[in-house]
């Protein structure tokens, strides 16, 4: 018997894998294990780095669990320029990341990893980077007002959320899926690579 764990707290994620048909667990990484966005990396290397580090993380934490688990840890980033976008401080810093994307091209890239783990030993690993290319409208500073007082940036990555259906981003390249935090059109084959296939 194999057992599933998604190392997520994202309420994202475990819908597009319960969407999949996907039957697991919920086991979020601790504290230690979040990321800096400010670390100086690129962000392909951020997103891979922390993607095995959240899944080993909560494979540390499933040493007295006997059987075949396989666990499941992501990280998603916004970039443009080199530069990572994190969530806003506030309202005019999120007014700056907005008018710094507005009218261009950016990515968002996960990490995706999965680790095998029989009686507490990681005994296989394969983790994954998929990036999208997003392009963003030319945002007026009405727009900017009424957007920036909904207060709809708050807590989100690049200062906007791509799920909630917003009409100034459109998908310019990639997977709609990994915008949204899990890049399903690889992570499926890459569950079904380790046994893995969904319940229905």
């Amino acid at each position: 018997m194999t057992t599933l764990i998604l190392a997520s707290s994202s309420q994202r994620r475990r819908e597009l894998l319960t969407a999949a048909g996907f039957l697991f667990e919920v086991i979020p990484p601790r504290d230690g294990a979040e990321h800096d966005e400010t670390a100086g990396r690129e962000a392909a290397e951020l997103v891979d780095e922390l993607a095995i580090a959240k899944a080993r993380d909560v494979a540390d934490q499933l040493t007295n669990r006997s059987g075949r688990l396989l666990v499941l840890g992501a990280d998603t980033v916004a970039e443009c320029d080199g530069q990572i976008l994190g969530k806003p401080r506030d309202a005019q810093h999120a007014r700056e990341i907005l008018l710094a994307l507005s009218g261009r091209v950016h990515r968002v890239l996960t990490g995706a990893c999965l680790l095998e783990v029989e009686s507490g030993t990681i005994v296989r690993s394969q983790a994954e980077v998929v990036s999208t290319e997003l392009e963003m409208a030319d945002l007026s500073e009405v727009w900017l007002a009424e957007y920036l007082a909904s207060g709809r940036w708050a807590g989100k990555a690049g200062a906007f959320g791509y799920q909630e259906g917003l009409d100034f981003v459109q998908i310019s390249a990639g997977s709609e899926s990994n915008v949204v935090g899990l890049p399903m059109e690889r992570v499926v084959p890459l569950l079904a690579d380790f046994g893995c296939f969904p319940a229905r």
